[in-house]
């Protein structure tokens, strides 16, 4: 389904991060270069995902402690068993490979894009109503799909960078 390849996505994505928080900021550079916004909380659909990704981010602001250690002594006690499936899950994936920081880009760039395509689909269905009964509402709906095609067009040029295996293009 839809939502588990998301969550699938969500959970292959926070198990690197947690492992090489570091690739955020390369992460970050990358997407600016196409005129996105940096990785953020919102990225991720489930709260417990984003809570664990603004520790991740968090970690990398602080000297203290390995950004792991920094990350599970802040966790609420509710979602440490999340923890241990992410990392689990994920353990095979190879964080030190090359392609890391690309397959990460990609599932980042995928999860975006079928957000944008979600929020598409419900303005269409708003603007549509909105016009069949007279709302003047109907053109703020076209606006704002003008505004998430722009955007969807942004992501499209990244994930054809990303997609030939090579981040020097």
């Amino acid at each position: 389904s839809p939502i588990e390849a998301i969550t699938t996505r969500e959970i292959h994505m926070l198990g690197i991060l947690l492992r090489r928080p570091d690739l955020i900021d390369h992460i970050d550079r990358l997407l600016q270069e196409d005129g996105l916004t940096r990785i953020n909380s919102q990225d991720f659909q489930q709260s417990d995902h984003q809570l664990l990704f603004k520790l991740v981010r968090d970690s990398l602001h602080q000297v203290d402690i390995e950004p792991l250690y920094y990350v599970l002594n802040h966790l609420p006690e509710a979602i440490m068993p999340l923890a241990d499936t992410i990392l689990a899950k994920t353990e095979k994936v190879n964080v030190q490979d090359l392609n890391v920081l690309e397959d990460l880009l990609r599932a980042l760039l995928k999860l975006r894009s079928t957000g944008i395509n979600q929020q598409l689909t419900h303005l269409r269905i708003l603007q549509e109503s909105a016009q069949e009964q007279g709302d003047i509402k109907a053109q703020d709906y076209q606006n704002a799909m003008s505004k998430y095609a722009i955007l969807l067009g942004r992501l499209h040029r990244a994930q054809s960078r990303f997609s030939d295996h090579s981040l020097s293009n």
